[in-house]
């Protein structure tokens, strides 16, 4: 008399099948995700511009001029320590009557450009 034996397995089809569809799923969230760390770094550096804006207002009250160069916020930061844009831009002014912004200055950081904090320089 013979014993039917039971598959306990999976078959290769159905393996096959299963990597397809991670694959599949994989193609899909893999940009999703890249746009999302991308928008959250970008996002972080708007906030480091408009922090620096508002330290910039905040100095030139205290020191009855404004600041000449992003270095000279240092003191006004915690630790006097300069935000660093996440993907390693580098903060400088813009002029108002540049690159048609109002009149005053903004925080141009040169990886992702300007946030919208303007203050009076």
């Amino acid at each position: 008399m013979k014993k039917k034996t039971r598959q306990l397995g999976f078959t290769l089809v159905e393996l096959m099948i299963v990597i397809a569809i991670i694959g599949i799923l994989a193609a899909i969230a893999l940009p999703n995700f890249r746009r999302s760390r991308e928008l959250a770094r970008q996002n972080k550096c708007f906030e480091f511009s408009s922090l620096l804006s508002r330290t910039a207002e905040l100095y030139s009250i205290e020191r009855k001029q404004y600041p000449s160069t992003i270095e000279d916020l240092a003191p006004f930061l915690s630790g006097n320590r300069l935000p660093i844009c996440p993907t390693q831009g580098t903060y400088d002014w813009v002029k108002g009557t540049e690159e048609g912004l109002p009149n005053g200055k903004k925080v141009f950081c040169s990886h992702h450009g300007c946030a919208t904090a303007t203050w009076g320089g």
